[in-house]
């Protein structure tokens, strides 16, 4: 085929040159005599048709056009021979020699009567570029066009130039009454004001911003958007200026919604959960110091209710719980604050109560609201409770006012039932204890009194153990077993919590680099729990990043695991996690779905793993919406690209719900509690998994044997010990 315009032509064999002829000797070009008879031919014009130059002078062009283009230029070239003066252009595609196949525009004119011609002259433009650019420029267009959102082009003077028809529908204003206006008259996005500077820098810095905005329609309304802004500057053209494309949130927002609400209500009467409460009496304890005032708690718990419920059955139990809920909150008004904490527990708080007759006087009526019939003919019940009272004193924590409002229902109950008893006992008293357990604390970190025991966490698909979660255990010579949840909030509060994060990382390091040796980890991680305030030190990658070389372990195999909670401060939590991201380890939420972080947000943290909270995998059986909750975040999970693991399995009917739902890992007692060194070891010889697992050192569980069950049998190993690397 031919050469490019841009090669020279060489000079044609036989008569009518191309400066005799007046024509460019940078065309291709042919010329034709009266005879049909090719006259002259440049080389790049015969190489067009893939021929030689001497095999086209004196041919026939019909010889070869048939052969090159087909009937579209043939017959051109007879309609032009035809008529004197006659000129025709035609577009044809050839494929050159190297095979690429290529656009040019062909010229014929008629110019037999031109003394200084006499010929039919035939040239060739090359123009593969500029029709490909059309076809580009072309398709671009459509395809703005056929996006399903609002897509805006403004220019650097604020102008709208384009909008995509989609507006229309989206927002009630037609593109063309857009166009034209500046982006403020528009008044299209309603931006929050911090927004502002931050997509002013993001497009005109970064040429990129990306963020949560509301379109306005025309009548009003608004639809929340996730806005993706890009800077373009294009010199060949001339246009300078930035691209928005709105995607509708609509529906994340929706879940998002619906879990955070899931997440800090209580799914049968609505009142706030546990969690929940404990938040708003923490912020409500800090507002009352400021103002001098005290709040009083009031712990509720019905009395006999379970005879209550066996005589009207589970579902009217369940209204009458419900309607033991909407009572409380009728009785506190807009300033109290009401929870369920489970089955028939009951707390409330109000704020600006001045002393503990008053917090009596709440309570009774409280009490007094219970006691009026609930419900109607057999399923009529009166409800007696018991009530105790708590007053807020300076610097007591929410857990602690809570803790005195248990005792004092407690004592009531003791006291004989539909009783009120106030909270007295020595404040000095009780700081005095939480600091003598600080010391204990770290005197039994001193003396290496703390055990970390090992939970399997099982991948679903192949019943082999994914991850091992690293758990801390404290059996005080004279107090017995301390519940974490009891002595991790004292080192939180002391700042023990950093040696004791320490403590537990590193000896899951060991127990790693112990397996590893062993050829039993060569697909396992181990799980260390990660405390907000670990999180948030500055020194903590540095104290990952040294663990981590000095047992000579792979950080791709550590999985750090960090609750919802810890996530509130994005911005904060982000950078801390893309540090420990940068280290190479992964990262696992932990009770997620309880935390309320913004759903929005979760692209900005690098994860690997969402940790479903154990509270929906216990209502799978009985509760729609904890299933719905479950299917919810697995999905959520797989749209980011990680895993979904659900927490707290000790049922096989709850295993295979979970399975149905998409989960990918389960942890729970369904397989083993939290166990030794030694046991975990003996576990990672005895995979996989194939049926119901039996906890460690007691009856199996369910019909099947599985690996476990083979460890039981088979005795525990001996302790296996690990001299650093």
């Amino acid at each position: 085929m031919g050469q490019t315009p841009s090669v020279a032509p060489d000079t044609p064999t036989r008569a009518g040159s191309p400066t005799s002829s007046g024509l460019s000797g940078e065309l291709p070009y042919l010329l034709i005599d009266r005879d049909h008879r090719v006259a002259a031919v440049s080389e790049g014009m015969a190489h067009l048709f893939e021929l030689e130059v001497d095999d086209v002078v004196d041919l026939d062009p019909e010889s070869f056009l048939d052969a090159s283009e087909g009937v579209a230029l043939n017959a051109a070239y007879r309609r032009v021979h035809a008529t004197p003066g006659a000129s025709e252009r035609v577009a044809v595609r050839l494929v050159d020699r190297s095979g690429i196949r290529r656009a040019f525009d062909l010229r014929i004119v008629n110019r037999l009567d031109d003394p200084a011609v006499e010929a039919i002259v035939m040239t060739a433009t090359d123009i593969t570029r500029a029709s490909a650019h059309r076809v580009v420029e072309h398709l671009r267009s459509r395809l703005l066009d056929l996006l399903p959102t609002v897509v805006t082009v403004v220019d650097d003077l604020g102008t709208i130039v384009y909008c995509s028809p989609r507006s229309e529908e989206v927002l009630g204003r037609r593109a063309s009454e857009l166009i034209g206006r500046s982006i403020t008259q528009a008044d299209l996005f309603v931006i929050e004001p911090d927004q502002v500077e931050a997509i002013r820098v993001g497009a005109e810095e970064r040429g990129h911003w990306v963020g949560d905005v509301e379109l306005r329609r025309d009548d009003g309304s608004t639809l929340p958007v996730q806005l993706v802004i890009e800077r373009v500057d294009d010199h060949e053209i001339g246009f300078h200026g930035t691209v928005g494309i709105s995607f509708d949130i609509t529906q994340r927002r929706e879940l998002e919604a619906h879990l955070e609400f899931q997440a800090a209500h209580d799914a049968l009467t609505g009142l706030y959960n546990r969690q929940r409460f404990v938040e708003l009496l923490e912020r409500a304890l800090v507002a009352v110091e400021r103002s001098g005032t005290r709040i009083a708690v009031v712990f509720i718990d019905l009395d006999d209710f379970k005879a209550v419920n066996d005589r009207i059955g589970h579902a009217a139990g369940d209204a009458l719980l419900t309607a033991v809920g909407a009572q409380l909150q009728s009785v506190l008004g807009p300033d109290g604050v009401a929870a369920r904490f489970g089955g028939d527990e009951f707390v409330v708080f109000r704020p600006d109560v001045v002393d503990a007759d008053a917090g009596v006087e709440l309570a009774r009526g409280l009490l007094d609201a219970l006691r009026q019939p609930i419900g109607s003919g057999p399923d009529t019940a009166v409800i007696g409770a018991s009530a105790g009272v708590a007053l807020s004193s300076p610097g007591v924590l929410a857990e602690e006012l809570l803790r005195r409002s248990d005792h004092a229902m407690y004592g009531a109950k003791d006291g004989g039932k539909n009783r009120i008893e106030v909270f007295d006992d020595d404040v000095s008293h009780r700081k005095r204890r939480r600091r003598e357990m600080a010391d204990e604390l770290e005197r039994a970190l001193d003396r290496g009194e703390l055990a970390v025991h090992f939970q399997p966490e099982v991948a679903l698909h192949d019943g082999r153990i994914s991850f091992l979660e690293a758990l801390v255990r404290w059996d005080d010579g004279q107090r017995g077993s301390i519940a974490p949840s009891e002595f991790v909030t004292i080192a939180e509060a002391s700042g023990l919590i950093h040696r004791l994060g320490r403590v537990v990382l590193e000896a899951s390091c060991r127990a790693l680099r112990i397996w590893l040796d062993l050829g039993l980890a060569d697909d396992l991680s181990v799980a260390v729990n990660v405390s907000t305030r670990q999180l948030l030190d500055h020194d903590f990658p540095d104290t990952v990043g040294e663990l981590l070389s000095e047992w000579s372990v792979p950080p791709g195999q550590v999985c750090l695991e960090v609750t919802e909670s810890a996530l509130v401060d994005a911005d904060v939590a982000s950078r801390a996690l893309q540090r420990l991201d940068a280290i190479g380890v992964t990262i696992a939420i932990d009770d997620f779905g309880t935390g309320y972080s913004s759903l929005g947000r979760l692209t900005q943290f690098p994860l690997d793993f969402l940790k479903i909270d154990r509270t929906f995998v216990a209502g799978l059986a009985t509760d729609p919406a904890s299933a719905s909750i479950v299917r919810m975040i697995a999905n959520l999970a797989h749209e980011l690209g990680v895993q979904a693991t659900a927490e707290g399995i000790e049922s096989d009917e709850q295993l295979q719900l979970l399975i149905d739902l998409g989960c990918d890992i389960g942890q729970g007692f369904l397989w083993s509690p939290a166990v030794s060194l030694e046991d975990a070891t003996a576990m990672l010889t005895c995979q996989p998994f194939t049926g119901t697992v039996p906890r460690p050192r007691r009856r199996l569980i369910g019909r099947r044997t599985s690996g476990l069950a083979a460890w039981h049998r088979g005795g525990r190993q001996s302790v296996v010990r690990v001299d650093r690397p």
